[in-house]
């Protein structure tokens, strides 16, 4: 029987970084634990040992482009896009939440969505139809949406995250905000390199954050940027926590992220055609 536990020393949140993280945002531990048992109870330990499977096969030692819904993330695609059509068969697309509405748009199929379901429900819904799989983190700010979308959460190709106690139906796979979670998550089911999309960290937000609210790009909130500092922290431990993995960085005027380069468009092709 398949199931996280036989992965090798899997890379979760750690409790203190997690405690540190609560403090910070004002978060109530108790209310992340009721956004679990919520998804608990409503996940079917059979469809997600398949989906575990499934999702372990569509990523071991694959290319994986993370695309995440900052500023850059429409020129990023514009730029890729021929190459994306090229490639589309050698590599794994994973969208981080909102940025599902910028790939369906741009009519780039979709093997996986990290949500915690800030983003569009109806993307969500069409690429679940689609045949993408849809993991969704339970926190305590989400409970409504988990309920909006309680019809799918049973079936096959939906999994379910958690950063607190884990459960026998959710994990806790590392990370804090959906992109470097998604990062964390291909990390651990063994990603052979990863490219990071559209994680800019800057103080203006990309209006695919939240698609089903916002028309254009809007300005950070404190909190955000707080979430910002974490993520970037995140992000910065995967060279080491997985040394075996390369890890890029393709932003467009985005932040630096330490130890993981940036890498120029141009040179994604050679880096995929020569590279083992």
């Amino acid at each position: 029987m398949f199931g996280l536990m036989h992965m090798k020393q899997y890379k979760r949140l750690e409790e203190d970084v997690y405690m540190q993280i609560c403090s910070k945002l004002n978060i109530d531990p108790d209310t992340d634990l009721l956004a679990t048992e919520k998804m608990h109870s409503l996940l079917s330990a059979q469809a997600v040992r398949k989906t575990l499977r499934k999702l372990k096969t569509l990523i071991k030692n694959k290319w994986v482009f993370i695309f995440a819904p900052g500023p850059s993330l429409i020129d990023s695609l514009e730029q890729l896009n021929d190459f994306l059509k090229e490639y589309r068969k050698d590599i794994v697309v994973i969208a981080v939440d909102g940025a599902s509405q910028a790939l369906l748009e741009s009519n780039i199929t979709i093997d996986s969505i990290i949500t915690d379901l800030d983003g569009s429900l109806v993307a969500i819904r069409e690429s679940f139809k689609n045949g993408s799989i849809i993991v969704i983190h339970a926190h305590g700010d989400n409970m409504t949406k988990i309920n909006e979308i309680k019809d799918i959460i049973p079936k096959e190709g939906v999994l379910g995250t958690t950063q607190t106690k884990e459960t026998t139906k959710l994990k806790n796979l590392g990370g804090f905000t959906d992109g470097d979670r998604a990062a964390f998550l291909v990390a651990n089911f063994g990603a052979k390199k990863v490219i990071l999309v559209g994680f800019d960290f800057g103080d203006i937000i990309g209006r695919f954050s939240k698609p089903e609210s916002n028309f254009e790009d809007f300005q950070a909130s404190e909190r955000k940027l707080i979430k910002f500092t974490f993520a970037k922290k995140l992000l910065a431990k995967l060279p080491n926590l997985f040394p075996r993995i390369k890890f890029y960085n393709l932003a467009n005027n985005g932040e630096d992220i330490e130890n993981i380069p940036k890498i120029q468009r141009e040179k994604i092709k050679e880096l995929v055609i020569t590279c083992d």
